[in-house]
């Protein structure tokens, strides 16, 4: 039987899964959009999933013409919302022996400290 398959019907067949995987990826993407959408009222997404359970291409071409510039902004909104919450509670880097040294410099340089203090963090830093 693979034998007897051409090259031509071997690209067709090549077309139609590459169509496919597409097909699916669009609809998980406009799934996930849909459900994670704030400006939708329940009602709303109800009437989406049951269009795209019954005419699924008709109604995700028009899911994407009506809605679909908005996906990219969303999913921003989502990551900038989720940065800055974790963000807040994340504790700050330690900080690394250089930035230990530039800081203890500049104090010297500004006269802050001394330069028994200079070396004492210097010979803490570097051990």
């Amino acid at each position: 039987m693979i034998a007897n398959l051409g090259l031509g019907e071997l690209l067709w067949s090549l077309l139609v899964l590459y169509l496919m995987l597409m097909y699916i990826i669009v609809v998980i993407t406009i799934w996930i959009d849909l459900f994670r959408s704030p400006d939708l009222s329940g009602a709303k997404k109800a009437i989406w999933v049951l269009a795209l359970l019954f005419f699924p291409i008709v109604s995700l071409v028009v899911y994407l013409v009506t809605r679909g510039d908005g996906i990219g902004v969303r999913n921003l909104a989502r990551e900038k919302n989720g940065e800055a919450a974790s963000g807040l509670n994340a504790a700050p880097p330690p900080p690394t022996p250089a930035t230990e040294l530039n800081i203890a410099k500049q104090l010297l340089d500004a006269g802050t400290i001394s330069a028994a203090e200079f070396d004492q963090i210097k010979a803490r830093v570097l051990s």
